[in-house]
């Protein structure tokens, strides 16, 4: 049974169309992939996948629930949680009072009390992402690099079975982008659900084995990295002109 299943997903903005009749599935331990030129549609899918927007029509089911209309804390309770492209400082807070905040989901709760053995300690999760000698530093002052880190760090804490990256490679060096990497494929060998956006293709496709493409709000392929840059539709979206008055990021 797949973790992630969604069908027929449809939402517009008054007369723009976002997202029209979007449909694949995840399964459990997959990591996927999701591409497409600038004003696709592609984050406008995560926010309706996260609870931050209701679909006009269509539906999305995880473990075969349909969430539609949950509030984003009720999906992260269920086990999806979400980073973001903009990594926005906490104002005010040290590394490790960030990263504890989210442990007070309820999900975290209920998964450190059940199963107290799969909640690792915080230093030791913050030691493996070489932030481990910066707990008492204000987020404030972190690298973009260190940012993303530590998002998807937070993320973590709350103890996801599936977990949305929102373009983690922007903005970063090479360097950065590798121990970005690092660390997605440390979180996805542990049998986590991994879903990419990411306009960077060449470090995106170095962690994933399967690809979907969205192009003016809908699917127009769908399989392999090798299989999709060789797609003719795929070459003519990332080469063609934007059509007016269809599509957003």
């Amino acid at each position: 049974m797949s973790l992630l299943e969604v069908h027929h997903l449809s939402k517009a903005f008054g007369g723009l169309q976002a997202l029209r009749d979007i449909h694949f599935t995840v399964n459990p331990g997959e990591m996927l992939g999701i591409i497409g030129p600038n004003g696709a549609g592609k984050t406008t899918l995560f926010n309706i996948l996260s609870g931050f927007y209701v679909p006009d029509s269509g539906a999305v089911l995880l473990d075969g629930q349909d969430i539609r209309g949950k509030k984003p804390y009720q999906i992260v309770n269920l086990g999806l949680t979400r980073t973001w492209q903009l990594v926005k400082p906490s104002l005010g807070m040290t590394v490790m009072e960030a990263v504890i905040v989210p442990s007070f989901s309820s999900r975290a709760r209920e998964q450190s009390s059940t199963n107290p053995g799969q909640r690792n300690d915080i230093r030791s999760i913050l030691a493996r992402i070489g932030l481990g000698d910066k707990l008492g530093e204000e987020v404030d002052n972190l690298t973009q690099s260190e940012l993303r880190l530590l998002d998807i760090c937070r993320a973590m804490m709350t103890h996801p079975r599936i977990l949305l990256l929102d373009e983690p490679f922007s903005g970063l060096s090479h360097k950065e982008s590798v121990n970005v990497s690092q660390m997605i494929l440390e979180l996805n060998a542990r049998e986590l659900t991994v879903v990419i956006i990411e306009h960077r293709l060449k470090e995106l496709m170095k962690l994933i084995k399967k690809v979907m493409v969205i192009h003016f709000g809908e699917k127009i392929a769908e399989g392999s990295p090798t299989e999709v840059v060789q797609n003719p539709q795929v070459i003519q979206a990332y080469l063609g002109e934007r059509r007016p008055g269809v599509g957003m990021a």
